[in-house]
């Protein structure tokens, strides 16, 4: 329990941040001031004016750490959301029908397994280009057959049980075999599944902007942030650890709270 009040303490005060950042930001994330380059954080010598310190161009770091998260939070959110859809469906249809729509999901799953999943987000994104709807969804490809395998080995399992058998004999319909019986005792695998995989997504789309993959300039995300002030490490280390901190908080968060809520639920 404190693993799950820690962990989405934190995710929930870090998403206000960022996802209400247009309203909460001390100035404007693109406003550049020249004469406030390379200010300092406060906590070194600086001024709360900026709390974070400036970049190169005087841009407010705090105000862009908190616009950027909302752009790499959304990517994370979207493509989980994107990935467990596609995936949850499929295994729970698989595991319960079996046969022949087993035998396809199993055979996609094994061919994207054997790829590369990075190499297959390099090309989506060269042919298609980046932006954050592309990005989203092309990293939710990438995770699906996550969400396939798991949903489907708990569904084998779940199908068998006595409570299943008894909705037949009452002559529950499959759609409602599947929604109101099965999917509420997959549900929980699912979410810790979906808060272990947001650290990851999010990881992702992080290296995809470090790399120039992701979302461009001037527009700032935590990946695209930590590129920028790599050059500058030992003069102005702020411009690139503030939003390396905050990614390693939020994946370290989401996986605090992904395995609280294994621990809770039980699940194996």
């Amino acid at each position: 329990m404190p693993r799950v009040i820690t962990g989405g303490t934190v995710l929930i005060v870090m998403s206000i941040l960022c996802f209400f950042s247009a309203w909460l930001t001390p100035h404007p994330p693109n406003a550049v001031d020249l004469s406030a380059r390379l200010q300092p954080p406060v906590f070194v010598g600086g001024t709360f004016e900026h709390v974070l310190g400036t970049d190169e161009l005087g841009r407010d770091v705090l105000s862009r750490v908190m616009v950027g998260g909302r752009t790499s939070m959304a990517i994370g959110a979207l493509a989980v959301v994107v990935s467990l859809t596609i995936g949850s469906t499929l295994g729970l249809l698989a595991g319960y029908f079996g046969r022949r729509l087993d035998a396809v999901v199993t055979m996609l799953s094994e061919i994207q397994l054997a790829l590369p999943s990075m190499l297959i987000i390099f090309f989506f994104l060269a042919v298609i280009g980046p932006n954050i709807i592309t990005i989203a969804i092309v990293l939710a490809l990438a995770d699906w057959v996550l969400y396939a395998r798991m949903v489907r080995a708990r569904t084998l399992v779940e199908k068998t049980r006595e409570y299943v058998d008894a909705a037949r004999v009452l002559g529950v319909s499959t759609s409602r075999l599947l929604l109101r019986h099965l999917w509420p005792n997959v549900f929980p695998t699912v979410m810790v599944l979906a808060m272990v995989s947001l650290g990851g997504v999010i990881l992702s789309e992080s290296a995809l902007s470090f790399l120039g993959l992701g979302v461009q300039r001037p527009w700032p995300s935590w990946g695209r942030m930590v590129a920028d002030g790599q050059s500058r490490l030992q003069a102005a280390w702020w411009i690139a650890v503030s939003p390396a901190f905050c990614i390693a908080m939020v994946v370290f968060s989401a996986n605090l709270l992904g395995d609280g809520l294994r621990q809770l639920w039980k699940v194996e």
